[in-house]
């Protein structure tokens, strides 16, 4: 943690932690045109790694959930742990 303190956290934020530096390097994938698609990615998410179906893969998920919000809790979470 953060020079050695707690950080409560709520579920939301520990999933927003750990699947938004993935949608940040999906985008890279497809910035790069690794792929063609996002919805390859999505595909590949949901058969490869189990990501679950309803929610219609990382890439159509990271949509819903909006870029605003994405990059807002991406820059407090680098903020909480000083590397911004």
């Amino acid at each position: 943690m953060p020079q050695g303190k707690t950080v409560a956290m709520t579920d939301e934020e520990i999933v927003e932690m750990v699947l938004f530096p993935v949608v940040n390097e999906a985008c890279c994938v497809l910035e790069e045109q690794i792929v063609v698609k996002a919805s390859d990615l999505d595909i590949a998410f949901v058969l490869g790694m189990s990501f679950p179906s309803y929610r219609g893969g990382i890439v159509f998920w990271a949509d819903v959930v909006g870029s605003k919000h994405i990059y807002m809790s991406e820059k407090m979470v680098l903020k909480i742990w000083q590397l911004l």
